[in-house]
């Protein structure tokens, strides 16, 4: 994931590509697993990086020089709970921003997968998700979408054989919405990438490095498996 492209895409089918030296960057760690997600925010131009070097915070980087621009409010407490406390961030096409815990209660079982909402990046975050679920392992990757006045948030994690399906509709609290079944035991563990709300969806890791990125339906039938030739399995982050 932070060794890969940054890109920007607009409403035609042209890509624009930066200068890749925010990868460098002294906000991301990519030897003590303290730097797992990046998201860009195209109503910014911002790269938001979550990262526990230091402490635990959400860095907004200047997407085109990579300059610091500051970070997102950790609230009046910081993020609590969980495995990590902050873990995922994920930013939705209408802005809106989301940031998760790692939640795992099989090892720990007061675990609640927690997620925090962002109207922009000047906003105070909202604690809008905080649940357990089935009791299995969540956070390790999550992404998001807006679709039809809705956001849709997907998020597994390591060894979960399932991908929860949440919807914010502006309320107080996003609503658990769905399950999606996965193919293979952490099959979203390393990256899901969402292409319609409530339907098709890249996924990609799992605990044994197999298989690489697929291609899922709505109803988690495999639709497409991404060869050897063209990305190794085992990789983070999905299409």
């Amino acid at each position: 994931l932070l060794c890969g492209s940054l890109w920007a895409q607009d409403d035609t089918t042209d890509v624009s590509y930066y200068q890749r030296n925010w990868i460098n960057h002294q906000f991301i760690d990519i030897t003590n697993d303290v730097t797992r997600s990046i998201a860009y925010n195209r109503q910014t131009d911002h790269v938001l990086v979550a990262t526990r070097k230091g402490e635990s915070r959400v860095i907004i980087l200047d997407a085109a020089n990579g300059d610091s621009l500051g970070t997102l409010s950790a609230g009046e407490n910081g993020y609590v709970g969980g495995v990590y406390p902050l873990n995922m961030v994920a930013v939705a096409e209408d802005g809106t921003i989301y940031v998760s815990n790692l939640s795992a209660p099989q090892y720990s079982p007061t675990d609640v997968l927690q997620i925090y909402r962002y109207a922009d990046e000047y906003a105070d975050p909202e604690l809008v998700f905080a649940d357990a679920l089935e009791g299995l392992r969540y956070g390790d990757a999550m992404d998001c979408i807006s679709e039809g006045g809705v956001n849709y948030i997907y998020v597994s994690g390591m060894g979960s054989g399932e991908m929860a399906i949440l919807r914010d509709t502006g309320t107080s609290e996003l609503e658990d919405y769905n399950s999606m079944f996965l193919p293979v035991l952490g099959n979203a563990r390393h990256g899901i990438s969402i292409m319609e709300g409530d339907g098709r969806v890249w996924v990609n890791g799992v605990d044994s490095s197999y298989p690489p990125p697929t291609l899922l339906s709505g109803g988690g039938d495999i639709i497409a498996i991404v060869p050897d030739s063209l990305i190794s399995a085992g990789g983070s982050g999905a299409i």
